[in-house]
């Protein structure tokens, strides 16, 4: 599953991490007051420089390679991606995903897609972003141990359900 808005999935990136450290509403809601004022900030494509200064003191401070990539996407919005899509599509979410509001992401698209019998949407229910399995895997940054875990499982790493739902689905592409 991938996000439809830039902003609203920045936001819930930080909400879910946010919540899996067991933050107060309180945390919380500031923490989104925040996130509007520098969505608000970058809107206007400021400088580096200007990003620095304003941003500098803080631990996760972007490189400014990530800062041009924001400020590139921040307004994509991939809702006009799927208007009239005409090729057969399997639209996968994982229903553990920690980075992509999977409830949002399907809602707006049956709404684009109405009766357009090409896409499936499935939800995988035990599967994280990638669709690996969430008991050993769901973590919004991987670090070195996701790696070896991965290794280790290698393809028992993807829950069962995701093999089923794509084989079942490209049987009957043609």
């Amino acid at each position: 599953g991938f996000a439809i808005d830039w902003s609203e999935q920045s936001w819930y990136l930080t909400r879910a991490r946010l919540l899996k450290q067991g933050a107060s509403s309180s945390k919380i809601a500031g923490a989104y007051a925040l996130h509007l004022k520098e969505i608000k900030f970058l809107a206007q494509a400021p400088s580096y420089d200007l990003y620095i200064k304003k941003y500098g003191h803080k631990a996760d401070v972007m490189t400014q390679a990530r800062y041009q990539f924001i400020l590139k996407n921040l307004r994509v919005d991939a809702i006009e991606d799927y208007r009239g899509l005409k090729q057969p599509m399997l639209l996968l979410l994982g229903g553990k995903d920690l980075n992509v509001d999977i409830l949002n992401t399907k809602s707006v698209v049956e709404k684009v897609i109405n009766s357009q019998q090409s896409i499936q949407i499935s939800i995988i229910k035990n599967a994280t972003h990638g669709m690996l399995d969430d008991k050993y895997f769901n973590e919004q940054t991987p670090g070195f141990s996701f790696f070896l875990k991965l290794i280790w499982k290698e393809e028992k790493a993807f829950v069962p359900e995701f093999y089923t739902v794509l084989d079942r689905w490209l049987s009957r592409q043609k």
